[in-house]
């Protein structure tokens, strides 16, 4: 039986059978490649070792941010940036691209974050730029952005151009034009001595205007490098800021003179304004741009003039008003109507009373206060009345007291207030009315009643009264008495004649 593993058996082993037998090869190409490989793999080696050494350097950063915060009051806004120093090792400042902002040598410490701030810019897009160097000798120079947008208070940002001195021999001067805000905060207003120089310059904070005077030799300030040279300079066009013209004003137009007036808009940012006196009827207001600003066509000021009514003022009355005494329910009462009219407001009161006097003793009645038509009315009770808890029965009347549970005359309790004849209205203007105590009647006494005796031996007086609508009944009956008693008389006189015919 045939063997299967000789017909499986590779074929590389069937060739070897017939093939000759290789001579061996030469060691120098094999000692070649050794040494090949060797130095390839100390080169990737020192590369790696390179590389690993060099990473490290790109992680030496800042992070660099800003956010801007409004001012209305110069309508500019405030960057405030934010260095964050990625290292636990210190680093110094050596290159700025805002020094007003960050100065060369400024010291951050290990992963310290530190704030500056760059005042008074305007909406924009801005960049502070930094090339710092660590402890360690690595530098790196990093930058961030930032963009501030949107209305900033209603007013044009106010800007100055000034000369700011460099202290360097040199270059003395530099020629700047930034907002009034950052010019404040980076202190130039404060470099006095051989310092800068800058123009007269206003300025406003909380609605009010506040006048900076100039410093230094004005005259350099029109060159660009702020020094006067021996070649021809050209002069620089003064920077303003625009501003709208203001709105004419009003005015406040009232009968006769003393009233009279302009009233200029509340708010008006980089405008000054001048009013004039109202004299013959005529008065002018004009509005000046300050210094630093212009209006758009160019001008710098603007006049109104206004014309005013010189109408004499028609003075408050009281015509048409009421004020009567009457007898209600045996009680007292005064009875007003007031009507003022003050067409030009010129009454100065709003309240009104009632003033007694007879030249000795005088009493005022609160009456009240008027409404927004001028109009009050109502009823109050004389002086020296008084009424019960119902508002009706009279206890009280004046020149009247008690003794002895009986009503007597006195000279008190406003006993001369029943013989004034007179009483003035008081509302600022006043009136004088005619006004007497209410007269007696039958149905109304305005004083303590009578009270018949019984017994026919005389009268007391008695405090209770009736309405005047009521049924005075003591005095009917008196009366029909004595028309009865006539009656009779009558009948017997005739009878009598009769007879004797």
């Amino acid at each position: 039986m045939p063997n299967p593993r000789a017909h499986s058996a590779p074929a590389a082993i069937r060739d070897a059978r017939v093939r000759p037998r290789p001579r061996p090869r030469s060691e120098g190409p094999r000692a070649f490649r050794r040494i090949a490989a060797a130095l390839t793999t100390l080169v990737l080696g020192a590369g790696l070792a390179i590389a690993a050494a060099a990473a490290p350097a790109s992680a030496h950063h800042n992070t660099i941010t800003g956010v801007g915060i409004c001012h209305a009051d110069s309508s500019t806004f405030d960057i405030t940036w934010t260095v964050v120093n990625s290292e636990n090792k210190p680093e110094q400042v050596i290159v700025s691209s805002n020094e007003s902002v960050v100065p060369v040598g400024t010291e951050l410490g290990e992963k310290e974050s530190a704030t500056f701030t760059e005042y008074g810019v305007e909406a924009g897009t801005y960049e502070l730029k930094l090339t710092t160097e660590w402890s360690n000798g690595l530098r790196n120079t990093d930058a961030g952005t930032v963009t501030v947008a949107g209305d900033c208070g209603d007013g044009a940002v106010r800007k100055i151009t000034f000369c700011h001195a460099t202290g360097s021999e040199s270059n003395p001067y530099v020629r700047l034009t930034t907002s009034v805000r950052a010019f404040f905060h980076a202190g130039h207003v404060d470099h006095h001595d051989g310092g800068d120089i800058y123009p007269e310059f206003s300025y406003v904070t909380k609605d009010e205007t506040h006048t900076v005077p100039a410093q230094g030799d004005q005259a350099l300030l029109q060159y660009e490098d702020c020094v006067e040279s021996s070649a021809p300079a050209v002069p620089v066009v003064p920077v303003f800021t625009e501003v709208d013209v203001p709105a004419k004003p009003g005015i406040r137009d009232v009968c006769g003179v003393d009233g009279d007036l302009i009233l200029p808009p509340a708010e008006t940012t980089g405008v000054t304004w001048k009013v004039s006196s109202v004299v013959n009827g005529s008065a002018t207001a004009t509005a000046t741009a300050e210094p630093g600003f212009v209006f758009p066509d160019g001008t710098t000021d603007t006049t109104w003039s206004f014309e005013f009514d010189s109408t004499p003022c028609a003075g408050p009355s009281l015509a048409g008003s009421t004020v009567t005494g009457i007898c209600r329910a045996d009680a007292p009462w005064i009875v007003y109507d007031i009507v003022l009219t003050d067409a030009d407001g010129q009454a100065t009161g709003g309240s009104a009373s009632l003033l007694f006097t007879d030249g000795q003793n005088s009493e005022i009645i609160e009456l009240g206060t008027l409404d927004e038509n001028g109009a009050l009315q109502g009823t109050v009770l004389w002086p020296g009345a008084s009424v019960a808890e119902d508002g009706v029965t009279p206890i009280g009347w004046p020149g009247w007291e008690q003794v002895d549970g009986e009503w007597v005359e006195t000279d008190g309790n406003f006993a001369w207030t029943r013989d004034v004849m007179t009483a003035t209205l008081v509302v600022n203007p006043d009136l004088e009315f005619a006004i007497t105590y209410p007269v007696a009647t039958s149905d109304c006494i305005a004083a303590p009643r009578p009270v018949v005796d019984q017994g026919g031996e005389g009268t007391a007086l008695s405090g209770a009264g009736l309405a005047s609508t009521g049924f005075a009944g003591t005095t009917i009956a008196i009366i029909a008495g004595i028309i009865v008693v006539a009656g009779l008389a009558f009948l017997v006189i005739a009878r009598v004649r009769r007879n004797r015919s």
